[in-house]
């Protein structure tokens, strides 16, 4: 639907409140081998702040996790492999830098 109207599609807003790798994974397998598709966003990004966790709903993939190593890391990875080039950099650091010098706040993907 998208290829036939000249525009991209995201992927957006995917979960599960269990087994996050074993479920998420393939969504984002497909987002990687579907035509058309721009993007991907899974729901939800958890941080730990100066003031403790952010809110766990279930759905929440913490920053430094093994959930996070599984599906940002390695997905990150995937989509730089299947592009060619380094599209987005993760690092340990308060900001994410983007292969056109864009710095992020950790956590927003371009």
């Amino acid at each position: 639907m998208c290829v036939a109207a000249n525009k991209p599609c995201i992927l957006e807003e995917y979960g599960s409140t269990s087994d996050h790798v074993a479920v998420q994974t393939p969504w984002q397998a497909t987002a990687l081998s579907t035509n058309g598709i721009a993007g991907d966003m899974f729901w939800q990004w958890g941080d730990t702040l100066s003031i403790g966790k952010t809110h766990n709903d279930g759905y929440t993939i913490y920053h430094g996790s093994s959930d996070y190593e599984s599906l940002v890391v390695k997905h990150v990875a995937a989509i730089n492999g299947a592009s060619g080039s380094s599209i987005i950099k993760t690092t340990a650091a308060a900001t994410t830098t983007t292969s056109t010098g864009t710095t992020l706040a950790r956590g927003a993907l371009p």
